[in-house]
Parts: C-alpha cells; structure tokens; sequence
C-alpha cells in the first residue's frame, strides 16, 4: 500500500506538486517534484538521523524535513503543516556516537539477542540525539 505525503505550492505563479514516501515497504524513500525524482542524503542513514532536503521551487528553496516518520515542507521559513518556523536539523551530539561506539562490541561478541538489542540500542540513540 502505497504512503505518500503530497504538498501543492504555488510560487510565482507556477504550481509545485511534492510528493514524498514509499510505493511499498521493501522500495526505497523516494522524494518528487512535479514527478521528477530529487536527489536525497543517504536515505537508509536518514531514517535515524533525520533528513533536510533543499528544494528548489522556482526562484524559492524550499525545505524538506524528516524526523523519524514525520514529514514537512518549509517554504518562506515556515512548515505547510504545523505552521511553525523552519528550524535547520541539528548535527548528532558526540555524546551519541560515543553511546552507538559502545553498541559495538556488544554487536559483534553477542549473539542474536545481543545483535538485536544493539540494533535497537543505537536506532533509539541517533532518534533521541536529534
């Protein structure tokens, strides 16, 4: 089942249709303008980290944001959906690679439980840091 977010700005005139999500679970996240593909950061890092995609909307740069499964389209510094005002996302705090650098050990000495949680440990890190 296909989960698509779909934005219609209009600048100068010209209408912008953007369209973000996956066609199905196992395809990769995929970000359109007017049915162009856009180039994104690594996506699969992404997912964890949040993303910040700039866009190019006629003579405007618009703002694409991801934070774990939340997504918004600034424009003019502000977010069409929450009407708040675009904040850039932050960089990831040394403190939470230094807590996902101790993840590792635990990864490649466990087993699968340990593989699990360590998975799980560092997802839940990178989320809560930004």
């Amino acid at each position: 089942m296909a989960k698509f977010k779909v934005w219609h700005v209009n600048v100068e005139g010209m209408d912008y249709e953007v369209k973000a999500g996956r066609a199905n679970p196992f395809k990769s996240f995929a970000l359109t303008v007017n049915d162009r593909p856009v180039a994104l950061p690594n996506p699969f890092l992404s997912q964890f980290t949040g993303m910040d995609a700039q866009l190019q909307l006629g003579s405007k740069v618009a703002h694409f944001v991801m934070t774990g499964n939340k997504m918004d389209l600034a424009v003019d510094g502000v977010y069409l959906d929450s009407g708040k005002t675009y904040l850039p996302n932050e960089k990831i705090p040394m403190w939470a690679w230094i807590f996902v650098a101790g993840y590792i050990p635990m990864f490649i000495m466990g087993g699968a439980v340990s593989w699990g949680l360590s998975v799980l440990g560092t997802m839940l890190t990178l989320r809560t840091s930004v």
